[in-house]
C-alpha cells in the first residue's frame, strides 16, 4: 500500500486497525493488548496468560540458566552478551546476507534494492525473513539453550520464537521512527534478543535502554515517541545505558522499558533481532516458511515443534 495512502487512512478512526484484523487476524490481539498500558494491570494480565495459556512443557532450565543472567534482567531490563557468538559465525552470517535484497518500510516507493545500489536518503534497510533464518548459525543462536532458559525463567512459561529479522540503519538527515524513546507494546509477554553483526560505536548509531523502565508505571501508549529531555528527566544519567560493542556483542531485553536506536551519523549498523514471545504478533509471516529437513540442518541444537512451530513446517 501506498505510504500516503497509508498515512490517510491511519486518520480515520477505526477504520485502519479493522483492515489490518481483516488482513490478518493477528492483529486483534495485538490492538487489544495495546490498550493496557498501565503497568499493574498490565502486568496482571501477562502473568495470567502464562498461568493458564502456557505451561512450561519441553525447556529443562536447571542445566542452562544462568540465575545472575535471569536477576539482572528482571531488575534492569536487559542483559549483555549472555551468550558468546565468534567472528566466523558474525562473517558468515554478514556475507549471507550482505547480497540479499532488502527494502525501506518508510519509502513511499517500497522497492526492493541491494546494499551496493541503494536509493538516496535510505534510512533503514530490511531483509526478508525467510533469508534471514537460512543464514548460517542463525537459528543455532534463536535455539540456544541459555537464550531460551532465559526466555522460559522470565515468562514462567515456554516462549516461542515470534520473529528473526535483520535490518541496516544508515546515517540519515531524517529520524526513523524507532529512533526517539518509546516502549514496545506488541504482546504481553516478549523479549529481544538483539546481536550486532557491525561493530556498533557512537558514530553508528546504538541502541540504548533506560535501566529499570521495563518496571516503570510512567504513563505511554502504543506507538507514542518520547522526547530526550521528557525521559531524561525521569532517570539518572546512570540509567541511560548506550549498548556500544565489537561485531558479535549481543543483548537480550524487555523492551517495554524505554528504548531507542539511535540514527547512524558516520557509519552503518547492521543488526539481527530474535524476538521469543508467548502470544504471536504480527510481525513476521503469518504461516511457517521453511520446512523441517531444511532447518535441522541449520542449526546445531535440538530445534523443538512448539518453540519453533511459527518458523519451521515440522
Amino acid at each position: 500500500m501506498n505510504i500516503k495512502i497509508k498515512e490517510f487512512i491511519r486518520k480515520i478512526p477505526l477504520v485502519f486497525p479493522l483492515l489490518k484484523i481483516i488482513q490478518d487476524r493477528r492483529y486483534l490481539y495485538h490492538y487489544i493488548q495495546g490498550f493496557i498500558t498501565h503497568k499493574k494491570i498490565r502486568n496482571f494480565f501477562s502473568e495470567l496468560e502464562s498461568k493458564l495459556f502456557y505451561k512450561n512443557k519441553e525447556i529443562n532450565n536447571s542445566a542452562n540458566t544462568n540465575k545472575l543472567d535471569i536477576h539482572n534482567i528482571k531488575e534492569d531490563g536487559f542483559i549483555e552478551n549472555p551468550i558468546k557468538i565468534d567472528e566466523l559465525q558474525i562473517k558468515e552470517m554478514f556475507d549471507f546476507l550482505k547480497i540479499k535484497p532488502m527494502h525501506d518500510p518508510e519509502s513511499e516507493k517500497g522497492d526492493y534494492f541491494y546494499l551496493d545500489n541503494m536509493p538516496e536518503d535510505t534510512k533503514r534497510g530490511f531483509y526478508r525473513c525467510e533469508d534471514v533464518v537460512c543464514a548460517p548459525n542463525v537459528l543455532t543462536i534463536a535455539n540456544d539453550p541459555a537464550i531460551l532458559s532465559i526466555a522460559s525463567e522470565y515468562f514462567n512459561a515456554t516462549p516461542s520464537i515470534d520473529y528473526i529479522g535483520s535490518w541496516w540503519s544508515f546515517p540519515s538527515n531524517n529520524l526513523a521512527l524507532t529512533q526517539s524513546y518509546h516502549r514496545d507494546i506488541d504482546t504481553l509477554n516478549s523479549l529481544k534478543f538483539f546481536i550486532y553483526l557491525t561493530d556498533v560505536e557512537q558514530t553508528s548509531g546504538p541502541f540504548i535502554y533506560i535501566k529499570g523502565s521495563h518496571d516503570s508505571s510512567y504513563k505511554t501508549k502504543k506507538d507514542k515517541m518520547h522526547g530526550d529531555e521528557e525521559i531524561h528527566a525521569l532517570y539518572g544519567k546512570d540509567d541511560i545505558k548506550d549498548i556500544t560493542g565489537k561485531k558479535g556483542h549481543n543483548f537480550i531485553a524487555d523492551t517495554y522499558g524505554f528504548h531507542k536506536g539511535l540514527a547512524p551519523t558516520e557509519n552503518n549498523r547492521l543488526v539481527l533481532q530474535i524476538i521469543y514471545t508467548l502470544k504471536r504478533t504480527p510481525f513476521g509471516p503469518k504461516k511457517p516458511f521453511i520446512d523441517f529437513n531444511n532447518a535441522e540442518n541449520l542449526s546445531k541444537f535440538l530445534l523443538s515443534p512448539y518453540t519453533n512451530r511459527h518458523i519451521i513446517r515440522f
